[in-house]
Parts: structure tokens; C-alpha cells; sequence
């Protein structure tokens, strides 16, 4: 038989490679259908939704000081795909410093919020920061098939206009030959997910897999170098798209 001090040291050792062997942690972020906003959206891991901001048109957070107390900035240290949910792919984040200093965790460019109005209810999040602000704010979600852009530094105006998921700029001409730097988007499903703001039926998917808006064909502009670009405005007969 073994000495009481053996059993006891054999006792914490099988305890602790009993929690070591433990389910594994929850994730930090996941997908979560929604029936509020009509799709699937990216939430904490407490089921809270995140947002996208559209004057963040540059890929940095225009929404800072006191607005950033009602709309905090999402930041993951070292977001990793094991902390990932099923659907959501680590290539899609990244970090962005913004003009304050701080760090941003971004979701195909975007920088990502939570809503200090929402609130839980026997763990349940509302959603009611989605398309809030005259349609500026909106839950993440991995499936849009177009996003909005509003960059008054850029356009002068405060007018919001269609980009793609990612944040490329999108155009539409009456040329009759578009000119070469005009490229068709075609975006990565066939399934219309659009903001809330936005009308799912202005928008289709042709034969050649390409994105029509109100029956024109959309594009993007390989002179756009940077997330935020609107050189293809300057195209004959070539216009942003502009969101009523």
C-alpha cells in the first residue's frame, strides 16, 4: 500500500491532468443567426454583436473620444484562428492603429465596435445599434455583399455611397466601352445580404456572376490603390454609386 503521502500526491496529479484535458476554451468570437437584422452576425463571446461604422471609409476609426464612450473600440490581442468560431476565418482580421493611438481589431478592414446601448437580457443581446445614425452603423457580418462608404474628407459631401464587402470603392458608367481600369465585381456568392438601409431586390447577380445595382453592372477600379480611393470618379461618364 502506498504512504498517505503518496496517494496524495497522486491524487492532485490525476486532478490536474483532468482539467488540463478540459473542454477547450469558447471562443472569442463567433457567427450567430439573428433574427433581428434578418442574417448571421459576428458576436463576443458573451453573444454580444459587433458593428462596422461606414465613415470609417479608410480603414481607420473615425468615431473617437466621446463617441467611442457610446460605441467602444473591439480589440483581441493576438487573435488567433483557435479563438475563431466555425465560419470565421483569421485572414479576414487584422489591427489597426488609429489616429489617437489606440488599437482596433478590424473584419475585412473594418474596425469593429460593440454598443453601449444594446443590452442582455437572461444572456440575450439586443441588436438596436444596427442601422442607426441615418444608416451608419451596422452588425458585422461575414456574408455582405456590399458595404457603404461615407468619406466627406474625400467626396466633399456628406453622401454615402456602395463599396464592396472589403471596402473597395464601387462605379457605374454609361460609357458604351467602360474604360480598361473598370473592372465587373463579382462578388463571392450568388445570395443578396445587403445593409439594413439597403433594398435586397435593387440588387441581382447576372449569368456572368455579376453584381447589378437598380439593373446596372457594378465595378470596382484598379487605379483605387488604397482602401478609400474614389479614382474612378474621374472616368469619363463614371460615377460612385451613390446610396439615397
Amino acid at each position: 500500500m502506498l504512504p498517505l503521502a503518496a496517494w496524495t500526491c497522486f491524487a492532485l496529479t490525476a486532478c490536474s491532468k483532468s482539467s488540463s484535458s478540459g473542454a477547450s476554451a469558447k471562443p472569442l468570437l463567433t457567427l450567430s443567426a439573428n433574427s433581428t437584422v434578418g442574417s448571421t452576425i459576428i458576436v463576443d463571446s458573451t453573444g454580444r454583436s459587433l458593428y462596422s461604422f461606414v465613415l470609417d471609409a479608410q480603414g481607420e476609426a473615425t468615431c473617437l473620444s466621446g463617441c467611442a464612450f457610446v460605441w467602444p473600440h473591439e480589440y483581441i490581442k493576438g487573435l488567433s484562428q483557435s479563438q475563431l468560431g466555425t465560419g470565421l476565418s483569421i485572414a479576414d482580421f487584422g489591427t489597426v492603429t488609429n489616429s489617437d493611438g489606440g488599437l482596433q481589431t478590424t473584419y475585412k478592414g473594418h474596425p469593429l465596435y460593440i454598443y453601449g446601448n444594446d443590452m442582455e437580457t437572461a444572456g440575450v443581446w439586443t441588436v438596436t445599434g444596427n442601422n442607426i445614425e441615418n444608416g451608419h452603423w451596422f452588425s458585422a457580418q461575414p456574408n455582405f455583399s456590399v458595404f457603404i462608404a461615407n468619406n466627406k474628407s474625400i467626396t466633399g459631401a456628406d453622401s454615402s455611397y456602395l463599396t464592396t464587402s472589403t471596402g473597395g470603392t464601387l462605379y457605374t458608367t454609361t460609357a458604351t466601352t467602360p474604360d480598361a481600369s473598370l473592372v465587373a465585381y463579382k462578388p463571392s456568392s450568388s445570395t443578396i445580404n445587403v445593409p439594413a438601409v439597403l433594398a435586397d431586390n435593387a440588387f441581382a447577380v447576372n449569368g456572368a456572376g455579376v453584381l447589378t445595382y437598380q439593373c446596372s453592372v457594378l465595378y470596382t477600379c484598379t487605379s483605387d490603390a488604397a482602401r478609400g480611393d474614389i479614382n474612378g470618379a474621374a472616368l469619363s461618364n463614371t460615377t460612385l454609386v451613390l446610396v439615397p
